[in-house]
This record gives structure tokens, C-alpha cells and sequence, in this order.
């Protein structure tokens, strides 16, 4: 049923609307751990969240936790390799600053 519905949106030229349509359920549904996230972390700077809503479903602790996740990953497998004293890393992420 939910493969039928899918295929009448997008054979009705409906699927960016839709997608909003989501988008806007989620923030709502979302509002509370997000909230509540952002009183946690006061200085965490986080992307826009459409992009938030494309990549984690507008999970701010996914993005955040998973994200402290990987740089740790990261320091740790290039430290077998050079040393990271006095080093700074480039962040491949969307470039946005606050």
C-alpha cells in the first residue's frame, strides 16, 4: 500500500510537496528534543534544518553525537601515521558557521 501511494505522488508530479509537507510534520514532531537539545548545547552550531532533515531526520544529538564519533575516529587512525600536535584538521562538512 505504502509503494502504491508513493508511486501515485510521484506519477502525479507531487513528490517536492510532499517532501515539505514531511519536512514540516517532522519539525513539529521534532520540536521538543530539539529544544531541549539546544538548551544542552548552547554553543553547538549546527547546519540549517532542511539539511538536518535530509541527512538525520532532524536529529540534532544524531548529528552532534555521530559527528564527535567520527573526529575521535579520525584523531585516533591518523595518529598512528603522523603526529596531530600543533595540527589543525579541515572539516569536509557543509561549511556552515552558525
Amino acid at each position: 500500500m505504502k509503494r502504491q501511494l508513493i508511486g501515485l505522488v510521484r506519477k502525479c508530479g507531487l513528490g517536492p510537496l510532499a517532501d515539505k509537507f514531511r519536512y514540516y510534520f517532522l519539525l513539529q514532531k521534532t520540536s521538543n528534543p530539539r529544544r531541549l537539545f539546544r538548551k544542552k548545547n548552547p554553543h553547538a552550531v549546527l547546519p540549517p534544518d532542511y539539511f538536518l532533515y535530509e541527512t538525520f531526520g532532524l536529529s540534532y544529538t544524531s548529528y552532534y553525537e555521530g559527528g564527535e564519533e567520527t573526529a575521535r575516529w579520525l584523531i585516533q587512525y591518523f595518529k598512528r601515521y603522523v603526529s596531530l600536535e600543533n595540527e589543525k584538521i579541515l572539516d569536509w562538512g557543509c561549511g556552515l558557521l552558525g
